[in-house]
Protein backbone atom coordinates (compact mmCIF):
# COMPACT_ATOMS: atom_id res chain seq x y z
CA UNK A 1 0.00 0.00 0.00
CA UNK A 2 1.14 3.52 -0.78
CA UNK A 3 0.24 6.58 1.27
CA UNK A 4 -1.00 9.18 -1.23
CA UNK A 5 -2.66 11.68 1.09
CA UNK A 6 -3.98 12.56 4.48
CA UNK A 7 -7.08 13.77 6.28
CA UNK A 8 -7.59 15.68 9.50
CA UNK A 9 -10.80 15.50 11.51
CA UNK A 10 -12.21 18.99 12.16
CA UNK A 11 -15.38 20.50 13.60
CA UNK A 12 -17.16 22.77 11.11
CA UNK A 13 -20.50 24.29 12.16
CA UNK A 14 -20.87 21.60 14.86
CA UNK A 15 -20.39 18.79 12.32
CA UNK A 16 -17.47 16.39 12.03
CA UNK A 17 -15.71 16.83 8.70
CA UNK A 18 -12.41 15.63 7.30
CA UNK A 19 -10.11 18.02 5.42
CA UNK A 20 -7.09 16.89 3.48
CA UNK A 21 -5.47 16.11 0.18
CA UNK A 22 -4.55 13.41 -2.32
CA UNK A 23 -1.28 13.74 -4.25
CA UNK A 24 -0.09 11.44 -7.03
CA UNK A 25 2.03 11.99 -10.14
CA UNK A 26 -1.08 13.20 -11.98
CA UNK A 27 -3.43 14.33 -9.18
CA UNK A 28 -3.17 17.26 -6.79
CA UNK A 29 -6.54 17.38 -5.07
CA UNK A 30 -7.58 19.24 -1.93
CA UNK A 31 -10.65 17.54 -0.47
CA UNK A 32 -13.26 17.98 2.24
CA UNK A 33 -15.47 15.15 3.44
CA UNK A 34 -18.76 16.60 4.61
CA UNK A 35 -21.64 14.64 6.18
CA UNK A 36 -24.19 13.40 3.66
CA UNK A 37 -27.31 15.29 4.69
CA UNK A 38 -29.41 13.11 2.37
CA UNK A 39 -28.17 9.99 4.16
CA UNK A 40 -30.81 7.32 4.44
CA UNK A 41 -30.87 3.90 5.97
CA UNK A 42 -30.00 2.16 2.69
CA UNK A 43 -26.95 -0.03 3.14
CA UNK A 44 -25.08 1.59 0.24
CA UNK A 45 -25.81 5.23 1.09
CA UNK A 46 -22.53 7.15 1.64
CA UNK A 47 -21.79 8.67 5.04
CA UNK A 48 -19.87 11.59 3.49
CA UNK A 49 -19.73 13.54 0.25
CA UNK A 50 -16.25 14.33 -1.04
CA UNK A 51 -15.85 17.92 -2.18
CA UNK A 52 -12.82 18.94 -4.24
CA UNK A 53 -11.49 22.47 -4.65
CA UNK A 54 -11.04 23.64 -8.20
CA UNK A 55 -8.71 26.36 -9.45
CA UNK A 56 -10.81 29.39 -8.47
CA UNK A 57 -11.38 28.09 -4.91
CA UNK A 58 -14.94 26.85 -5.38
CA UNK A 59 -15.88 23.29 -4.49
CA UNK A 60 -17.52 20.55 -6.52
CA UNK A 61 -18.53 17.04 -5.51
CA UNK A 62 -15.96 14.52 -6.72
CA UNK A 63 -16.99 11.42 -4.81
CA UNK A 64 -18.41 9.70 -1.77
CA UNK A 65 -17.06 8.07 1.39
CA UNK A 66 -18.32 5.34 3.68
CA UNK A 67 -17.34 4.78 7.32
CA UNK A 68 -16.48 1.09 7.69
CA UNK A 69 -16.08 -1.01 10.82
CA UNK A 70 -14.05 -4.20 10.22
CA UNK A 71 -15.74 -7.38 11.38
CA UNK A 72 -12.61 -9.51 11.37
CA UNK A 73 -11.89 -11.03 14.78
CA UNK A 74 -8.69 -9.57 16.22
CA UNK A 75 -8.62 -6.59 13.85
CA UNK A 76 -6.42 -3.79 15.18
CA UNK A 77 -8.45 -1.20 13.25
CA UNK A 78 -11.67 0.03 14.88
CA UNK A 79 -12.85 1.92 11.79
CA UNK A 80 -11.69 3.25 8.44
CA UNK A 81 -13.05 5.31 5.55
CA UNK A 82 -13.61 3.90 2.08
CA UNK A 83 -13.40 6.68 -0.54
CA UNK A 84 -14.39 6.66 -4.20
CA UNK A 85 -13.38 9.65 -6.32
CA UNK A 86 -14.57 10.01 -9.89
CA UNK A 87 -14.51 12.76 -12.48
CA UNK A 88 -15.10 12.86 -16.25
CA UNK A 89 -11.41 13.73 -16.68
CA UNK A 90 -10.35 10.42 -15.08
CA UNK A 91 -10.03 7.11 -16.97
CA UNK A 92 -11.47 5.17 -14.00
CA UNK A 93 -12.66 5.92 -10.46
CA UNK A 94 -10.01 6.13 -7.74
CA UNK A 95 -10.83 3.80 -4.83
CA UNK A 96 -8.75 4.45 -1.71
CA UNK A 97 -9.02 3.96 2.03
CA UNK A 98 -8.21 6.23 4.96
CA UNK A 99 -6.93 4.72 8.20
CA UNK A 100 -6.63 6.55 11.53
CA UNK A 101 -3.10 7.23 12.69
CA UNK A 102 -3.93 9.10 15.91
CA UNK A 103 -4.45 12.70 16.98
CA UNK A 104 -7.46 13.12 14.60
CA UNK A 105 -5.25 12.43 11.57
CA UNK A 106 -5.79 9.77 8.90
CA UNK A 107 -3.54 8.37 6.15
CA UNK A 108 -5.08 7.88 2.71
CA UNK A 109 -3.68 4.74 1.13
CA UNK A 110 -3.89 3.14 -2.30
CA UNK A 111 -3.42 -0.47 -3.26
CA UNK A 112 -3.81 -1.72 -6.82
CA UNK A 113 -6.37 -4.50 -7.00
CA UNK A 114 -4.86 -7.86 -7.82
CA UNK A 115 -6.18 -9.80 -10.77
CA UNK A 116 -8.36 -12.74 -9.77
CA UNK A 117 -7.76 -14.63 -13.03
CA UNK A 118 -5.28 -17.44 -13.09
CA UNK A 119 -2.40 -17.34 -15.55
CA UNK A 120 -1.78 -21.08 -15.32
CA UNK A 121 -0.74 -22.77 -18.56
Amino acid sequence: MSTIGSLEEVQNNNEKEYWGYIRTLEMNLNIRLTPNKDFNSAANSPDFLIMGKIGNGTETQVGSAWLKIPNKPGSKIAEFLSLTIDDPSMNAPLNVAAFPKGNKKWDITYRRRQSTTSNAA
